[in-house]
């Protein structure tokens, strides 16, 4: 019995690595008199408890995650990127992979906390 435990507990790490692998997105409706819709697109590939890819905001730009992990369904990167002043802030994402859905809080270095629900595509 507990071999078959061990065996379901490694399965379901396996099968959530695998699910994460793909191009997400999510749209984003700016503040601060910025009311435009844009896309954020995350590209992911898992290999074993590590996690790469890209960021992208929407404005020809690629980011690559720095830092990234999975761990079952929790998932963990940052990524380095250009902010509204011209410097380069560094980003947490952090949360739950859940099927299709990947819902993640983005925490910006020095500032405040966005919650993000990326999409997979398909």
């Amino acid at each position: 019995m507990r071999l078959l435990v061990a065996f379901l507990l490694i399965l379901s790490g396996s099968l959530s690595a695998a699910t994460i692998d793909g191009k997400w997105k999510s749209a984003v409706t700016g503040g601060g008199g910025h009311e435009k819709t844009f896309v954020e697109v995350v590209e992911l590939k898992a290999d074993g408890g590590k996690l790469t890819g890209t960021f992208s905001r929407g404005m020809n730009d690629s980011n690559p995650l720095e830092d990234g992990t999975i761990d079952g369904s929790k998932v963990k990167f940052y990524v380095t990127m250009p902010a509204m002043n011209g410097e380069r802030r560094r980003c947490k994402f952090e949360g739950t992979l859940k099927a299709d859905t990947l819902d993640l809080d983005m925490t910006i270095q020095g500032g405040p906390t966005w919650q993000r629900v990326f999409q997979k595509s398909k």
